[in-house]
């Protein structure tokens, strides 16, 4: 289920902010999902603009490459794992879930896709399909802080207060096993902010 008003006002909120900025975005508004236009020239042309343009961050202009490349290759995982970001990133909800789905099956150990999934899954409210898919990325790498903190952010939203605290248990002690002179400012930006979210979770039990 997920939180009301009262119980979401437990977690501060430039938490839940700074937490969105760290990971892939999806645009909560949907758009008319009509078929991306095809475009002419070969894939590896096709592909490299598309992924070109997506690294620009010009979403829209990149989709219609991705899209064409794929119709070349339909089983090219990072063509399909681009176009299915991009599509969510301009509101094309469905069809992007579509194509990240296309590129999990096309590379099942790619974790790239799934992180995006997962958020996508997150953002629009189907926590459990968002659990699953975090949950997928740790059973390949079961260290991955980021993995980890949208995994409880994701329990969090979800009314799981007990395995929020879990996770965010977790990412700590990962942390805190590591030398402190070799973390990064945004290794301790994130572990602050994993300790004030795990407090907003034991609030909330």
């Amino acid at each position: 289920m997920s939180l009301n008003d009262s119980k979401r006002r437990n977690l501060p909120v430039r938490i839940i902010v700074s937490l969105c900025g760290l990971f892939m975005l999806v645009s909560c508004a949907s758009v008319n999902e009509e078929a991306p236009r095809k475009l002419k020239g070969d894939f590896f042309e096709l592909k490299a603009a598309g992924i070109r343009y997506f690294i620009d961050g010009r979403y829209e202009k990149s989709i219609p490459y991705l899209y064409t490349a794929s119709l070349h290759r339909p089983d090219d995982s990072e063509t399909l794992g681009a176009l299915g970001d991009a599509m969510l990133r301009t509101g094309r909800n469905e069809e992007g879930i579509k194509f990240l789905q296309r590129s999990i099956d096309a590379s099942p150990y790619d974790t790239r896709p799934k992180f995006a999934l997962g958020n996508a899954y997150k953002v629009l409210g189907r926590y459990e399909e968002a659990i699953k898919e975090f949950s997928s990325i740790l059973a390949i790498r079961p260290d991955n802080l980021i993995a980890i903190g949208n995994l409880g952010d994701t329990y969090f939203k979800n009314g799981n207060y007990e395995a929020c605290v879990k996770q965010f248990s977790r990412f700590i002690e990962l942390v805190d096993a590591k030398d402190p002179a070799r973390l990064s400012e945004q290794d301790k930006r994130f572990y602050e902010l994993a300790k004030e979210q795990k407090a907003g979770c034991q609030k909330s039990m």
